[in-house]
């Protein structure tokens, strides 16, 4: 699978129709990384990439599930003019892998 850039500062959404243990991952994530959570709700990819822009956001992070389970992390990064385009993805356990050892470096 392909590497997602780690950025200090993403937005955070889900897949549609998204469990709530899913949700609440996507939460707890975009607050640990001191990012913004923005519920999908009916949105487009296209609604959220405009959000994203206009709110200063130059990537979006979507946590996907597997059998109701926040299983993958697709990172999209979104250009100036506002398109946007799938950057890479990333199973869930090795971003939180990532997460903890970035902490520990200093």
């Amino acid at each position: 699978m392909g590497q997602v850039a780690h950025q200090e500062a993403v937005l955070w959404t889900t897949s549609r129709y998204a469990s709530p243990e899913t949700k609440k991952k996507a939460q707890s994530l975009a607050g640990r990384a001191g990012s913004r959570y923005l519920a999908r709700g009916k949105k487009t990819m296209d609604d959220i990439a405009g959000f994203a822009r206009r709110s200063g956001f130059g990537l979006i992070m979507l946590l996907e599930e597997s059998d109701g389970h926040p299983s993958l992390i697709r990172s999209i990064g979104i250009s100036p003019d506002g398109r946007w385009r799938w950057a890479g993805v990333l199973k869930v356990e090795n971003y939180e892998g990532r997460q903890k050892d970035e902490k520990y470096e200093s």
